[in-house]
């Protein structure tokens, strides 16, 4: 999720208060030549663009049935004042039978128009209506505004980072929510992503500095003893990386190995260790809007969600490539990943409606083989944003309220905000 629509549902709202060597699907400039006679971007004139709707064109040409980078590139069109190239896109995604409704946000400039309306209500017949998720617990803190879900096996216990309040809320097997990292410990900031480390007993969490006078907060990554919550570790990436950065989501590889994704930068830091350094694997660029992390032990390759698909990294060598999937299994935009063998868990939020899907990948993580949606077209689901994986359900937290957060970090006025509540979706085999 980005600056403009590339992180828009968490990059857009904790940047907006602060201030997807590698594989050929690397974002690449697009190439000069005039588009082809009839296609929407020859219909587009020269609008002000964000610098990746040139990218998104040209993926879009050498992807013409890719359904996440049709709804990319007609978004920023959109964004772009390109309105009527945003409905050619439009009506290539509804001829390859998109069944995601679109987010009116990314389209304020077509949201009015009659073919607008006609083709957000094809998509939306085409959706499906799954609501087999079940309330597992609510947090008694309508202002905690939750992003990360960890799970800890041996504990029976859940915990939740919190981006308002600087800190983290441990939920024991009975439901009862109690502070397990006090508010801006250690410079703790806005905390996002988590990962249970269960061999080194560690929860790992990414924090951001949160604005406001006098709240802060550090970039970095925080260990914390799963028994105690006391601090052990942090570690703040290295300098290499300028500009708005985001660091945002992390996973601990087989041999204990750190990595942590920066949506903004488009980079992926690696520590070999707990002492670090958080340094760059893969520089400013190499993804667009990456986010959600697992490590695919069975391939021996690390997967990086972003904003129009999965990567499967190959840490040792520094390459990458693309995750194959049909036209309707979209996979990208996802916030929170989770994998269980080879089942791979996405929490799907920045491709129109939110949604949880399940994908099933192949030995080699190079192909989707079976794909379903767990839950869509759901009034649970309120920008939801992680879930993690227990026995045999999928933990999402449902309901994030990140779009009731003002540029100061605060509850918007007149939003009213509810308990932040954990669906629990079964996997179903």
């Amino acid at each position: 999720m980005a600056a403009g629509l590339r992180f828009r549902a968490l990059g857009a709202l904790v940047m907006g208060w602060a201030a997807g060597c590698g594989g050929a699907e690397a974002p690449r400039p697009a190439r000069s030549t005039p588009a082809p006679a009839g296609s929407p971007v020859a219909a587009a004139g020269q609008p002000k663009a964000d610098p990746w709707l040139a990218t998104f064109r040209e993926r879009a040409r050498r992807d013409p049935n890719d359904g996440a980078v049709l709804y990319n590139v007609a978004a920023l069109a959109d964004q772009a004042g390109a309105a009527d190239e945003a409905l050619g896109w439009l009506r290539r995604l509804d001829a390859i039978g998109w069944s995601i409704p679109p987010d009116e946000r990314d389209f304020a400039t077509l949201r009015a128009r009659p073919e607008y309306r006609t083709l957000a209500a094809s998509f939306a017949a085409r959706a499906p209506r799954v609501q087999s998720g079940r309330v597992a617990f609510t947090v008694p803190e309508p202002d905690l505004i939750p992003e990360g879900i960890a799970y800890d096996e041996r504990g029976g216990a859940f915990f939740l980072s919190s981006i308002a309040k600087r800190k983290i809320v441990r939920v024991d097997a009975r439901g009862r929510a109690s502070d397990f990292v006090p508010s801006g410990r250690g410079g703790l900031g806005a905390t996002l992503g988590m990962y249970v480390d269960p061999g080194r007993r560690l929860l790992w969490a990414v924090s951001m500095p949160r604005p406001g006078r006098g709240v802060g907060g550090e970039r970095a990554l925080y260990g914390f003893d799963l028994e105690t919550g006391e601090q052990r570790y942090k570690l703040v990436p290295t300098p290499d990386v300028e500009g708005d950065r985001l660091i945002n989501d992390v996973t601990v590889g087989p041999r204990g190995e750190l990595y942590v994704t920066d949506s903004n930068a488009g980079a992926l830091f690696v520590a070999e260790g707990p002492e670090g350094p958080l340094r760059p694997l893969f520089g400013p660029g190499t993804f667009n809007g990456p986010n959600g992390l697992a490590f695919f032990g069975e391939a021996g390759v690390l997967l990086v969600a972003h904003s129009v698909g999965v990567a499967a990294v190959d840490p040792a060598a520094r390459t990458f490539r693309e995750v194959g999937r049909g036209p309707a299994e979209a996979i990208g935009g996802f916030d929170g990943m989770a994998l269980r063998g080879r089942t791979l868990l996405g929490v799907q939020n920045a491709l129109g409606a939110p949604r949880v899907v399940r994908a099933e990948l192949d030995a080699r993580a190079s192909a989707v083989v079976s794909f379903r949606v767990l839950e869509a077209s759901s009034p649970a689901l309120e920008l939801p944003t992680t879930g993690a994986v227990a026995g045999e359900v999928f933990y999402v937290i449902a309901n994030s309220q990140l779009r009731a957060m003002g540029p100061d970090g605060r509850p918007r006025e007149g939003v009213t905000l509810r308990d932040p509540t954990v669906l629990a979706l079964p996997l179903g085999g």
